[in-house]
Parts: C-alpha cells; sequence; structure tokens
C-alpha cells in the first residue's frame, strides 16, 4: 500500500484525491489514523523513510547469517522473515489448516504474522541493546512455543511464509548461542532410537511407560502431562518382515522378475506399530510388487522440529546415502513412506537443509511417495489388480497437516473411493488435530492441542456412525482421535489391507 500510494493520483486524478481528503478531514481531523498513507502519500523516493525496515533514526540492520537451511531464493534468513506482508490470512477461522493455535487461543501474537513479527523483530536487533540478532530473547521464543510446525503457512499464506522452518532455524540458533539444547529437545528429537530401544522389550516396555511413576518421571524430566498415554511398543519391523517372509506371508506370491518398492521404516512405523508396514507390505504384495523394509534411519523430522538441527543434518546425510544404495541395490520402482510427517522430510527439509547429501537427495526425493499416492498415481500400471471382498461401510477420512501442504489429499481420496463401494468416502473438513509430533504431549500445551482438536475434527469424528470407518494416515492424528473421540482410526493402507482378498 505505501509503495503504490505515490501513483495514485496519477490513477484517479485531482478531483478524485482531493474528494478522498475531504472524507478523510472529516472522520480524522488530527491525522492519527494511518497518518502519511494513501492521501498524503509524500514522493515515491521517501518510501523507505517510512517502513519497518527503517522503524527509527537507523536502518534495520540485515546481518549475514550462516544459517542450517539455504535461504539464498529469498535473500537469507533475515530477509525470509520479512516476508510477511501483514494481510493477517492466518487470522482465519474456518477453512485450510493454517493457523491452529490461531485458531485455538484467538490471540494475534500466536498467528502466524504475530510470528513473523516476532521473528523480524529478533532478527533485526529491536530485541537488544547493541542491535544484533537476538536468540536469546525470552518473548520471542514464547511466542514461538506454540507453533505446532504444521506448515500450512508455506502454503496458504499469500507470501509463503514459512515458520516451521523459521522457528527450527531460530531455536538452532539459540542452542548455539547457549552452548547447549535442552533435555527435552534432546528426547523428542531422537526419539528413533528410543522407539529402538523400548521395541527390543516392548511388552515390558509399554507396560512400564504407563505406571504412574514413570509418568511422574517423565513429568519431570520431560514436561510430558500425564494425562497423556505414550505410543505402544511394537517388534521391529524389519525382523517381523523376515519373519514374516520365511512363513511364506510376505513376497511368496511374487514373480521372480516383479519390480521392488523399497518401504522406508520410519521410526514409528518400524518400532511402535509395526503391523502398518506388514499391512503395507502386504498390499504391495497384492498389487505385484516386490518389497523390500529399509532400516536406514531417521529420516530427521524429530530433530527438526525441535531445533536440533546439526544431528538432523547427521541423521539425513547418513539415510540418504544409506536409502540410495537400497534403491540402486533393489532396481526399485519407487520408495513408498506410510508416514507423512517423513515423506514431507524427505521431499522438503532433505533439499533445504545444508547436509552432505543434498545432490543425491534431489535424486531420492523424486522417487519418493506416500504408500497411498504410489498406489493410486500407477493405477494403470501395476503388475496385478486386487480384488476386495467389498462390505465396506461408511469412511471418514482426516488428511495429515504436511500431506495437505506439500502433495495433497487427492491421491488419498481417490483411491479410498475405489474401494469404499456404494457407502462412499469423505474427507473431514478440519484444521490440525492438535497433536503435530511432540506438541501435544507436553503439560505446558496439552490443553491448547485439545482444543485444537475440538475444532472441528474430534466433534466430526464423535458424530459418526457406529460402522464408519475412520482413516488417517499420520501417528500423530490416529492417537489424538483414539484419546480425544474414543474411535479407533486406521492408516489408509491397514483399511485396504483388510479389503483386500486373499486365497
Amino acid at each position: 500500500g505505501r509503495a503504490r500510494g505515490p501513483l495514485l493520483e496519477s490513477f484517479y486524478g485531482t478531483e478524485l484525491m482531493e474528494a478522498f481528503r475531504d472524507v478523510k478531514r472529516v472522520f480524522d481531523p488530527r491525522g492519527l489514523f494511518n497518518p502519511g498513507n494513501i492521501v498524503n502519500p509524500g514522493p515515491i523516493e521517501t518510501i523507505s523513510e517510512r517502513t519497518r525496515i527503517k522503524p527509527g533514526a537507523d536502518r534495520a540492520p540485515s546481518p549475514d547469517i550462516e544459517t542450517h537451511f539455504d535461504f539464498e531464493e529469498v535473500g537469507g534468513f533475515v530477509h525470509a522473515t520479512e516476508l510477511c506482508n501483514g494481510s493477517g490470512v492466518c487470522r482465519k477461522t474456518r477453512g485450510g489448516v493454517m493457523c491452529p493455535s490461531y485458531m485455538g487461543t484467538l490471540d494475534e501474537r500466536h498467528s502466524t504474522r504475530g510470528r513473523g513479527n516476532a521473528l523480524r523483530l529478533a532478527m533485526t536487533g529491536q530485541t537488544s541493546r547493541g542491535g544484533e540478532p537476538d536468540f536469546s530473547d525470552a518473548e520471542t521464543h514464547e511466542t514461538l512455543r506454540l507453533c505446532l510446525s504444521c506448515k500450512a503457512c508455506k502454503s496458504e499464506c499469500p507470501t509463503n511464509v514459512d515458520v516451521a522452518t523459521y522457528k527450527a532455524e531460530y531455536l538452532a540458533q539459540s542452542y548455539a548461542a547457549k552452548g547447549r539444547a535442552p533435555l527435552q529437545a534432546l528426547a523428542f528429537g531422537h526419539v528413533r532410537a528410543l522407539n529402538r530401544l523400548g521395541s527390543m522389550a516392548p511388552a515390558l516396555s509399554t507396560w512400564a511407560s504407563g505406571l504412574g511413576v514413570s509418568k511422574w518421571v517423565l513429568r519431570w524430566a520431560l514436561g510430558i502431562d500425564e494425562r497423556r498415554s505414550l505410543p505402544r511398543f511394537a517388534r521391529s519391523l524389519f525382523g517381523e518382515m523376515r519373519r514374516a517372509e520365511r512363513r511364506g506371508a510376505i513376497n511368496e506370491s511374487i514373480d521372480a522378475g516383479a519390480p521392488t518398492v523399497v518401504l522406508f521404516g520410519d521410526c514409528f512405523t518400524s518400532f511402535n506399530e509395526s503391523e502398518l508396514g506388514l499391512a503395507a507390505a502386504r498390499v504391495l504384495n497384492a498389487f505385484g510388487y516386490r518389497v523390500v523394509a529399509a532400516d536406514a534411519g531417521c529420516c530427521g523430522r524429530s530433530a527438526i522440529s525441535t531445533g536440533l538441527l546439526d544431528d538432523a543434518k547427521a541423521m539425513i546425510g547418513g539415510t540418504v546415502e544409506r536409502l540410495a544404495g537400497e534403491v540402486e541395490r533393489a532396481s526399485a520402482v519407487g520408495v513408498v513412506f506410510c508416514e507423512p510427517s517423513c515423506l514431507s522430510a524427505a521431499r522438503d527439509e532433505w533439499l533445504s537443509l545444508r547436509h552432505s547429501r543434498r545432490e543425491v537427495a534431489r535424486d531420492l526425493a523424486t522417487r519418493c511417495r506416500s504408500i497411498e499416492d504410489f498406489i493410486e498415481e500407477r493405477w494403470d500400471a501395476h503388475p496385478r489388480r486386487p480384488e476386495t471382498d467389498g462390505g465396506a461401510g461408511p469412511v471418514a477420512m482426516h488428511g495429515h497437516c504436511h500431506q495437505k501442504t506439500l502433495w495433497g489429499t487427492g491421491s488419498m481420496e481417490r483411491l479410498v473411493d475405489r474401494f469404499a463401494g456404494d457407502a462412499g468416502a469423505e474427507l473431514v473438513e478440519a484444521t490440525c488435530c492438535g497433536m503435530a509430533g511432540s506438541f501435544g504431549y507436553t503439560a505446558d500445551r496439552y490443553d491448547l492441542s485439545m482444543d485444537i482438536g475440538e475444532l472441528s475434527l474430534l466433534p466430526a469424528v464423535r458424530d459418526l456412525a457406529p460402522d464408519a470407518s475412520v482413516i488417517a494416515p499420520g501417528t500423530s492424528c490416529r492417537h489424538q482421535i483414539a484419546e480425544g473421540a474414543g474411535r479407533e482410526a486406521v492408516h489408509p493402507v491397514v483399511w485396504l489391507d483388510r479389503l483386500i482378498r486373499r486365497e
């Protein structure tokens, strides 16, 4: 608006501009509202004197900071925090995903715009006396604390402000300035190691995590709310796959020359829901593919979300190298993911973080798909087509935030609709479920997590018919639905596995 102001008289003419000034004088005789704009904008050469780039007598600094993410396309991290144009689309309260925490609090501070403003002030030195970027500002950290890292702003904001990425970068820089990361971030960021450990004795680990004393320790050490149940542990997917192959339950009926698909073993499918991985393998077998489960390592999502970007880069570099090797050995036609947040890391942060295998990651990302996308996109090219036993009742689907943001729910909807029969399938119009990985586990965010779930998703699930199936590809979403609505939600591939007719 300020940039166009000096051109208004040329467009409207002197007579209309004077009429505008008359109206302004009637309602704002002292010129208190939006002073100097529209009716008296001044010459175009003085625009920079009236913008936030120069909030005081001196121009706000734009320091060159060595960052973990590549911000070159937007002129660096400081310029990235300037992308917010203040339009306030993030203040909407229905439709789309952005911004869950604003919808839950109705507090400007916890909108995308509020966080953009906070980051801009911190990065241009306006929160510190020295005028340098301030990574220790307590108010900025508080403003970022309720960001769910849902990524919705990356696609729904008109200027594609990516607060999830900015938050991760800011946290990483703050940890570096302090010389350490908090214990909570270290634990949540290395969840794969914890899940792998728990899967070694899954029944014992699950039992122990539910004890009152365990909940007290987790609350004291990591801030986990005692009202939350921890995910159950399961025997490792990779061991289960080997056992299933020996029994002839996986890959047995596949021709020797059949195409191979690599199943990425994410942290949760591998060690908490191995039955989901087995269901994925059985469904891919039913479509004629041989399946290899890749224990390539962590995608880095949990470390990214908690700001452990040095750890994330090390994880990603190793994972990319091992996964690329698996794809090459198997001559795989694709890499499929069950967990949307892990796929989003492969197709987004693997390309934007400055890690050691970025070139390999670029090629690998083109092969990565969600399993439902892989099946639907190649519908006319599968080696074979399974039959189903039918009998599916009505189906309600909830899309994961990263899924909605980066590749959409269209393929999932079309695939489910193919098998839903006359009962039909419907996507629940909802913002984030509110769990968002580790977000909904902590005591300081539990209530907001549930409030966000109650905005649309949880009431919609409770209103479903008793025979309706609830489908949600995200681990966090299924957990939130179970705890908040008392309904079982299953991954699309588990739902499909239950329908496929087998000999």
